[in-house]
């Protein structure tokens, strides 16, 4: 198993892993929608 940390330089680097997770169950044809998805959870703001 290989593992990678990110670190989030900016406001549009955390937006794109925010959307590539959200993505994850739509990928993977568990949800239509990442809105449907009922484990998505809740994210704290970051203040950049």
């Amino acid at each position: 198993m290989d593992v990678w940390d990110t670190q989030m330089r900016d406001v549009n680097h955390y937006m794109e892993k925010l959307s590539y997770m959200r993505q994850n169950p739509v990928r993977k044809q568990l949800a239509t929608y990442w809105e449907e998805w009922p484990y998505r959870g809740v994210l704290n703001v970051i203040r950049w």
